[in-house]
Order: structure tokens, then sequence, then C-alpha cells
């Protein structure tokens, strides 16, 4: 079920920065996207379980499972399409797309919510993505301050899976204890919801998720830059010359 086709309307108390951010809500595959319903959960782990074997015999760079030594510290993702370094790395890598990590190649199912998000108008044509990164969340991670490397170009989105949390946005955040943020505005993220960002919302405020209460799932849709694009990387045929549906 799709319920807005477009942003809405944004309220006059929002600060300046965030008028390019907005909600909307897709049911993309899933009945209902709640942990406690049985049939999501059984697809939740049949994809993630589908996805991990792909991980451990196909792109060593595909899965992340960062040591976690206290609250608000790693969160496992899996990436797609392309191999994205978060901060300097070990081999003195900036922060940005690793051009020749080979990733996994973006699964089916996913093509299917990025077709569905480009014809359902939440991004525009001119803006399919073209890699992804999954995050599974347990009760207590965190996404720290920061704003998107400009290797991929905006809008972007975020579909939330399994749990609600919030997402704090501002110029300036706050690092008030482990895994826990304060800024200007912060936004819930419902289940089912997708999170789009673009204009100053992306890239003049920070975001962050402060430490989640429960297990959640997120997928990030991201277009890239083609001149960042990894070595030997080819766009997805089937991803090619979509358009949005024409509104009635």
């Amino acid at each position: 079920m799709f319920e807005s086709s477009s942003p809405s309307p944004h309220p006059t108390h929002l600060p300046s920065w965030l008028v390019s951010v907005y909600l909307v809500k897709l049911m993309v595959y899933l009945p209902c996207v709640n942990e406690k319903c049985l049939p999501c959960h059984k697809l939740l782990r049949w994809l993630l379980s589908e996805l991990l074997l792909e991980v451990v015999y196909i792109a060593e760079r595909t899965y992340s499972a960062p040591r976690k030594w206290m609250r608000g510290k790693g969160r496992v993702t899996i990436q797609f399409g392309c191999c994205y370094n978060y901060s300097m790395d070990s081999n003195g890598n900036p922060p940005g797309i690793l051009r020749n990590e080979p990733v996994d190649p973006i699964p089916h199912l996913f093509k299917v919510i990025i077709r569905r998000l480009v014809r359902w108008h939440v991004l525009p044509s001119t803006c399919v993505p073209d890699s992804c990164i999954v995050n599974i969340y347990d009760e207590g991670d965190c996404i720290p301050p920061h704003i998107d490397n400009h290797d991929f170009v905006r809008p972007f989105c975020t579909v939330s899976f399994l749990s609600e949390c919030d997402i704090v946005f501002g110029t300036k955040l706050k690092v008030d204890r482990p895994g826990e943020f304060s800024g200007a505005f912060a936004i819930p993220l419902p289940l089912g919801s997708v999170l789009v960002l673009n204009g100053n919302g992306a890239d003049v405020a920070k975001h962050c998720v402060p430490a989640v209460p429960s297990k959640r799932i997120s997928i990030t849709f991201r277009k890239m830059d083609e001149s960042r694009w990894p070595i030997g990387f080819a766009p997805e045929p089937d991803l090619q010359g979509l358009e949005r549906l024409p509104y009635e």
C-alpha cells in the first residue's frame, strides 16, 4: 500500500534545512513489516539468510560485522553495488566509494523496491539507485552524526523495517553519552516508511540514528556519481529507462 505519491506540504515549524526531507509510507513487499507478524518475520529471516549466503561465497567486502565492545558501537552492514568506506581505513583510503573493492550486485528483491520507488514518485527517474546498504541493528546500535558522502548523488532514501526509531537532524549534533545524540529536530521513522533526503537536508544538516530501542533493519538506496563507479561496474540493465507512473 502506498499512502502518498508525493511529499505532503511541510509544517511551518520545520527548520529551513529540513524543507527537502520528507517521509512517505511505502509497503513494498511485506504485508505489515512488523517483527511480531509471523509471515513478515519469516520473510525477513529468509531474505537475510539468502543475502548472507551470497556474502559468504561471493564478495568479501559485501558483509561487515564490527566488533561491539560498548553500547552504541557497531551494526551489521551488507553493501550492494559498491563498497563504501565510512572513515579512513588502515590502508589509508579516505571516506567514500572504494573503487577497487568488489561487492555483490543488487539482489532481485531490492530491484523490485527500486522500481516502485521511482514509479510511485518517491524518487525521480533521473536518480535511479544503483547501490544500497542494509543496516541490521540490535538493541542499542546506532549511526553516529554524519553527512552522506558526495560520491552519492541526491536525493537518496532509507526504507525502515521491524521497528520504529528516530532520526535526528541538526547542523550541530551533540553526543550525550555512548550511542545517544541530540540535535535541533527529530523525525520518527515508522515501519514501512521511506525517508527521502535532498538539498540542505542532505548536504547541510548532519543526521544520526541514536541507539535503537529494539531490533531494526533499514535499507538505504543511493545512486553513485558516475565518476566514482567501481572499476568494472556496469549499470543493471533492468533498472534503466524507469519512468514515473502518470497521475490519474
